[in-house]
């Protein structure tokens, strides 16, 4: 990650075009200014509080936020906090994506559509950024995929089914889908805009293949 003095950046390239990024540490920030820099930084998408406000002086925090053209894949690794979407952090914000989760370590226990679910590493699971969501994670690593419901629509009978359905590790489409992630964070910096344009509509092709059959298990 870039990060030289530890501050949250955006890099769009040099000699050579490379993707849109933005990159946060703790560095030289010191804990609590790098937890209000984070609160900020997500403060689109949820309200982030720590599990326990009295490890803020173990606050540790690295994350980078990479653009493939219309998807954004975030990288994140933290200590146990909770998220939530809800109506007003809904209203700061109204992007209509798809959010696609890899927990790589870390489990989170989760409130979404009146359900209870657990998602562990090596899950996949999905949430719309339109509705109402809520988790509660150990210290956790994910890789997480920003998907336009435009991009699944042309692919999936429901787009609203994906709503807070987790892909269970065991499975084989999840271990494909698990392996595109992290192909894709592991090859971001080499990438140019023009590749990482080419390849974001397969990717939402596969996001599709991957949790349409358990959509339509749940639908039946």
């Amino acid at each position: 990650m870039d990060g030289d003095d530890g501050a949250g950046r955006a890099a769009t390239g040099g000699a050579e075009a490379r993707l849109p990024r933005f990159s946060l540490e703790v560095g030289d920030l010191g804990r609590s200014d790098a937890h209000e820099l984070w609160r900020a930084t997500v403060a689109p998408v949820f309200t982030a509080d720590l599990a326990d406000p009295a490890h803020l002086a173990e606050f540790a925090i690295s994350f980078e936020a990479v653009h493939f053209g219309p998807l954004v894949l975030g990288a994140t690794a933290s200590v146990a906090q909770s998220f939530a979407r809800d109506a007003a952090t809904m209203a700061r914000c109204g992007v209509d994506h798809l959010m696609v989760q890899l927990h790589v370590e870390g489990t989170s226990r989760v409130s979404v559509a009146g359900r209870e679910l657990t998602v562990g590493p090596g899950d996949v699971w999905a949430f719309d950024l339109t509705r109402p969501v809520a988790t509660r994670t150990d210290d956790f690593r994910t890789v997480s995929l920003a998907v336009p419901r435009a991009l699944l629509e042309p692919h999936l009978a429901d787009v609203d089914a994906l709503h807070g359905l987790r892909l269970p590790r065991r499975s084989a489409l999840t271990g494909l889908l698990a392996d595109h992630i992290l192909s894709l964070e592991a090859r971001a910096a080499t990438l140019e805009p023009r590749e990482a344009a080419a390849i974001a509509g397969s990717t939402a092709h596969l996001v599709a293949a991957c949790f349409g059959p358990a959509a339509a298990a749940r639908e039946a």
